[in-house]
């Protein structure tokens, strides 16, 4: 039901939910040992979730559940995977993101950038993680963990896009913001 590519990896969630990989893995991005070319399935998430989203940056990937839980692995060096940890590190296994910082807000959507995580929760509340080199998490502040990101003049966000080292906001009204 959908596909998601970073550099050099691919991810493909099926539509009941299974996800597969294959490509360039020297960072953990395909969420299981080894480098391959053909697809192969990932097993790392827990059994009472089902994924309905997958999002890839250049060398990490994060996975959306229906239940709202976050999961992402590979490259963590700008903290882009959202874990606590506070020191450079690489996941090969799929880990669930700390979402303390959410605030109890429900995530829709998770865009990817080259080091940067940007996630939009129902009723159009933002939050980001990771490399804020260029002002592309649209906040200051702890970048190694998701906080809340506001859209200028109260905007209700309905999509959320990375590039490499921006992002971009579709609100209600056709209103873009970016940042980066």
């Amino acid at each position: 039901s959908q596909v998601a590519c970073g550099g050099l990896h691919t991810w493909v969630l099926c539509k009941d939910g299974k996800l597969f990989s294959r490509g360039c893995n020297d960072e953990g991005q395909l969420g299981r040992q080894g480098d391959t070319w053909s697809l192969q399935e990932v097993t790392g998430l827990p059994s009472d979730v089902v994924a309905s989203q997958v999002a890839c940056g250049s060398n990490y990937t994060w996975v959306l559940c229906d239940d709202g839980r976050l999961f992402s692995c590979g490259h963590n060096q700008f903290g882009q995977l959202g874990h606590s940890n506070t020191y450079y590190s690489s996941s090969f296994t799929l880990e669930e993101v700390d979402v303390s910082g959410l605030d109890g807000a429900m995530p829709s959507q998770v865009a990817c950038g080259n080091g940067h995580t940007w996630v939009l929760c129902k009723g159009g509340r933002l939050f980001s993680c990771g490399d804020n080199g260029y002002g592309q998490l649209g906040r200051t502040g702890n970048k190694r963990l998701l906080q809340e990101v506001e859209c200028p003049d109260g905007a209700v966000a309905l999509q959320v896009a990375c590039g490499g080292k921006h992002t971009c906001v579709l609100c209600e009204g056709g209103r873009l913001f970016s940042c980066g």
